[in-house]
């Protein structure tokens, strides 16, 4: 576009006129190498284009600082940025207030581990119940060590309209921009006007998704304007609510299998309180499992000699214990009448696994005194598996397995358990109970809270409740956490063949590094990349990730001027 003749916030240079805007850009990245073009506001789309403020003749002109790309098609959000509040009145997940007090509400930004270049945040509340007062950025994240300063503050756009309660900040701040998981952007003063109950945030941010050209945006520093917002949390205030010192409860629930009975909240004590005192909502008991009501039956056999006839029971509902099965003997008729054939048979437990194959012994034929009859003495099996995730062990040896998951996932199948039901035992204590189908199949899951370490058994049950094995130990370790990259400049002169060097830290090993460079990929254990003999000279990224043992891993990347 023609280029106008600046005026008013301007500089003198060699005979040149220079706008305030160019001296800026020409001394915030100088080793960047590129072309910059200042784009006029009414070509702008979305927001998103807006990098950089510049300040003419005392008045506000919007400008977009675009690097090679047309501001018209800006890519997709792809981030985990979010914004929330915070105060420090903030009780049980609520700010309680009297009538007229002033209370302070810190606008909160997450950038996801990215760097951002500016953020939006809308914050919009009901005049009718709160009066903003006013609000101070002098701690903000974007005021330190911004180059880009107006009028003696960080670059940055306030609006607010008190009539419909609309309050706009826009920040920003020239490359890398910041990098936070709990920075401040700016502090707001409100006053109660009159008695609020909420049941939900009334003091909140707009924000209905990523690339909305009139919501709240978090912009990313990679010169594509990308929106780094995921999502957003207000705050919910209440106006002469009382705080909680205790509560009403249901009654306890019935013990679970777990050990854990538990109850809700009925109602707050006084009435209509809100935060202060933690609901005890749960609490242990010892678990009694249910008294057995009904049975399976392998119904009476032939009469004896002695006039009577047996049966036995072949089965329980999975989980109970005790009760009155059926009678076991009748009388009967007995008419004689030559050798009986053995309808069923009691059996010894199932010996140890040799060579694929297992026996027991009869016990017992029934009727007595009977004789052939086909009796299942012998059995195929075989070395029992678990999956614990997607690694396969052995049943009866103790292994270990390393997660960035606290969800864990046991598997296995085994037709002997047809059935049956797995018990998962953590420490000695029963954690979890799985009935086993008709396949043999069987899938359960554990959820831990922590990282750490974690001892796990599995208990192989038959359909009577009889314990068919028991694995030996599984250690799983648990770790979520990324590593660091703790040594690494955003910005490096290097001649080829030289050393590009680095440091990480993790909370347990670090496993390999993964970086690109001029198009090119490559994995290593040490913590060093040679710069290519034939890579081209000037300005280059370069790309580096870290791998822990448990798979959990941290990109960064930095600029490289090759000589």
């Amino acid at each position: 576009m023609a280029e106008e003749k600046p005026k008013g916030d301007g500089l003198q240079t060699g005979g040149t006129f220079q706008r305030q805007i160019d001296k800026f850009a020409s001394e915030s990245l100088p080793l960047l190498g590129k072309s910059w073009t200042f784009v006029a506001r009414t070509r702008v789309k979305t927001w998103q284009g807006l990098f950089m403020l510049a300040f003419v003749s005392g008045a506000f002109v919007s400008f977009v600082w675009s690097v090679s790309l047309e501001i018209e098609s800006l890519s997709k959000a792809s981030g985990d940025a979010t914004l929330s509040m915070d105060s420090s009145l903030i009780s049980g997940g609520v700010v309680s207030v009297a009538e007229d007090q002033t209370f302070d509400v810190d606008l909160v930004l997450n950038t996801g581990g990215v760097n951002a270049v500016a953020v939006r945040s809308i914050v919009t509340y009901d005049p009718a119940d709160f009066q903003l007062t006013g609000w101070n950025m002098s701690g903000s994240i974007f005021s330190t060590g911004n180059g880009c300063v107006y009028q003696g503050n960080p670059c940055q756009i306030v609006d607010h309209n008190a009539s419909s309660g609309v309050f706009s900040a826009t920040l920003a701040k020239p490359s890398p921009g910041v990098n936070t998981d709990s920075g401040v952007l700016a502090t707001l003063t409100f006053r109660a006007l009159r008695p609020v109950s909420s049941s939900t945030n009334n003091i909140r941010y707009t924000y209905t998704g990523p690339d909305n050209a009139t919501d709240s945006d978090v912009i990313e520093d990679n010169g594509s304007g990308n929106d780094l917002l995921s999502g957003v949390s207000g705050i919910r205030v209440l106006v002469n609510a009382p705080v909680c010192t205790d509560y009403t409860y249901s009654s306890w629930g019935t013990c679970q299998s777990n050990g854990t009975q538990t109850r809700t909240v009925v109602s707050g004590i006084p009435d209509g309180c809100a935060g202060g005192a933690t609901p005890d909502l749960t609490r242990s008991c010892t678990y009694t499992p249910p008294t057995c009501t009904s049975f399976t039956e392998s119904g009476f056999g032939a009469c004896q000699p002695n006039g009577t006839q047996t049966q036995t029971v072949t089965g329980v509902p999975s989980g109970c214990t005790g009760g009155n099965p059926p009678s076991s003997t009748q009388s009967c008729t007995y008419t004689g009448g030559g050798t009986t054939s053995c309808t069923s048979f009691e059996y010894s437990e199932w010996g140890t696994c040799r060579d694929g194959k297992q026996t027991r012994s009869i016990t017992a034929s029934i009727p007595s005194g009977c004789t052939g009859g086909t009796a299942e003495v012998t059995r195929s099996c075989g070395k029992r598996k678990v999956k614990i995730q997607e690694e396969t062990l052995d049943f009866s040896r103790s292994e270990k397995v390393l997660t960035d998951n606290k969800t864990i996932s046991f598997r296995g199948s085994d037709e002997s358990i047809k059935g049956g039901k797995v018990e998962i035992y953590r420490g000695g204590d029963l954690k979890k109970t799985e009935s086993v189908g008709d396949s043999g199949e069987w899938s359960l899951r554990m959820k831990e809270k922590k990282n750490g370490t974690y001892e796990y058994r599995v208990r192989y049950l038959d359909a009577s409740g009889n314990e068919i094995d028991k694995s030996d130990e599984y250690r799983v370790k648990i770790d979520t956490e990324d590593p660091r990259i703790t040594d690494l400049p955003l910005f490096l002169m290097k001649a080829r063949g030289e050393k590009v060097w680095w440091t990480a830290k993790d909370n347990d090993e670090m496993d390999h590094y993964r970086y690109t460079f001029l198009g090119k990929s490559d994995s290593t254990k040490s913590k060093s990349f040679n710069i290519p003999a034939n890579a081209p000279t000037g300005i280059h990224t370069f790309q580096l990730t870290a791998y822990d043992e448990a798979g959990n891993r941290t990109v960064k990347r930095i600029l490289i001027r090759v000589r």
